[in-house]
C-alpha cells in the first residue's frame, strides 16, 4: 500500500472494478477550513465543443482550451467501438472493447474536468 495514505483519517475504502481490472478509492473526512474570499474576482468558463473551455476573468484576461484533439480521439473512439460492437448482441463487452475504452478514458483524465483510471 502506498507509504502517504493517513489510515486513521480513512473512513471509507471502494474497491472498484475498472477494465478488467480493480481500482481502490479512499474517502476521506476533512475538516472545513474557512476561506477569506475576494468576490471582486472571478473566472468565467464558457464549455463549447470546437473551443472547448473559453475562459475570462475580472482583470480582461482571456484564454481558449482547445478541444479538437479530444473531440478527434473521441471520434476515433466512437467509430471504433461501433465497428466491434456491429453484428453482435445488446449488451456486448470483450476484453479488446475494456482496452480501448481504458486507453480513451486514460487520454481524457489527463484533460481538465477528466477522470484517469
Amino acid at each position: 500500500m502506498a507509504s502517504n495514505l493517513e489510515w486513521n483519517l480513512i473512513k471509507e475504502m471502494r474497491i472498484l472494478p475498472r477494465h478488467g481490472c480493480f481500482s481502490v478509492e479512499f474517502v476521506y473526512e476533512i475538516k472545513i477550513q474557512s476561506l477569506k474570499l475576494d468576490k471582486t474576482q472571478a473566472l468565467s468558463i464558457d464549455h463549447g465543443l470546437d473551443n472547448w473551455l473559453t475562459c475570462v476573468d475580472t482583470f480582461d484576461h482571456s484564454f481558449i482550451v482547445d478541444g479538437q484533439h479530444l473531440k478527434s480521439k473521441n471520434q476515433w473512439y466512437n467509430k471504433r467501438i461501433a465497428a466491434l460492437k456491429e453484428n453482435q448482441p445488446q449488451g456486448f463487452w470483450s476484453k479488446r472493447l475494456a482496452r480501448i475504452t481504458q486507453k480513451r478514458d486514460c487520454f481524457a483524465g489527463s484533460q481538465p474536468d477528466a477522470r484517469c483510471c
